[in-house]
């Protein structure tokens, strides 16, 4: 089971460097030079990120904006962010 609750909030790091190219996004680490790549969805993701909206606001605007399951959207959302908090670009802040 996922240690992400709905009331997290994703709060992007500040040492993350990051530019849009039409539908994607290309991330920087700062400290590492790692570059990493989000499209379509992981970018719409992203631009939500904004360190107010909890996990569950974000999760409204997916639903409002794409169609399908949404216990799958939600499963899926929860290891994206999962995934961008293992890569250091995010963290969760339970307040």
């Amino acid at each position: 089971m996922s240690r992400i609750k709905l009331t997290f909030i994703p709060v992007k790091n500040k040492e993350i460097l990051f530019r849009k190219e039409k539908d994607k996004i290309i991330m920087l680490n700062e400290n590492s030079g790692d570059p990493f790549y989000l499209e379509n969805t992981g970018a719409f993701i992203w631009e939500k990120i904004d360190g107010e909206r909890n996990i569950n606001e974000i999760f409204g605007c997916i639903i409002n904006s794409f169609e399908g399951d949404p216990k799958l959207i939600k499963a899926e959302l929860f290891s994206f962010l999962q995934e961008l908090e293992e890569n250091r670009l995010i963290f969760l802040d339970s307040k």
